[in-house]
């Protein structure tokens, strides 16, 4: 599985997103898990938001499965539950 990360511009984190995101990484070893590129195809794109404004709204990536929009550190729990269960189609959803 291939997950593309983007990052909002970071004006007004609320938690510290890069850990969070080395956290999924370690969980998740055998999943490719970058910084996503408009000329790469991926499972899922994360959209990290550091705060509830979600300002991040861009979805030129090609992802397969969907996007994934976290604002807060409790959503990567989330996050790790659909990892785990590929099945779940949550196209466009915002956790």
């Amino acid at each position: 599985m291939k997950v593309g990360i983007k990052y909002c511009g970071g004006c007004n984190p609320r938690y510290d997103r890069v850990s969070e995101v080395e956290k999924l990484k370690k969980k998740f070893p055998g999943i490719a898990i970058t910084y996503a590129k408009e000329e790469e195809v991926y499972d899922w794109v994360i959209l990290v938001c550091g705060c509830s404004a979600a300002c991040l709204k861009e979805k030129k990536f090609d992802a397969r499965n969907g996007y994934l929009t976290v604002c807060e550190k409790g959503d990567f729990d989330k996050i790790h539950n659909i990892l785990a269960d590929e099945g779940n189609d949550t196209d466009g959803r915002k956790l």
